[in-house]
């Protein structure tokens, strides 16, 4: 029995740990659409600095629709990696 309960105690708190959506979102749109005059990282950043749990509902949608017009624009980006879609590669 000890065991069985050593061995649930690490799933248990995984599953407590909470994921913070907003932050998700503020690294997507600072990393994919850094060069987009329209989405500032240090705005971003102080207006979802302290979120209770409608603004976190509010940002994991918010992310998955951006996430999702992004892939239907073409975009290739996931969240830390760099800005740039396909077609943008760096070169001349």
């Amino acid at each position: 029995m000890k065991k069985t309960l050593f061995l649930l105690l690490p799933l248990s708190v995984a599953c407590l740990e909470e994921k913070d959506h907003c932050e998700e979102y503020v690294d997507y749109m600072c990393n994919c659409h850094a060069d987009d005059p329209d989405y500032d990282c240090d705005d971003l950043n102080s207006i979802y600095a302290e979120t209770d749990l409608e603004q976190q509902n509010e940002c994991a949608i918010t992310l998955d629709e951006q996430i999702q017009e992004d892939a239907d624009d073409g975009a290739d980006c996931e969240a830390g990696s760099d800005t740039g879609d396909a077609e943008d590669t760096g070169g001349a």
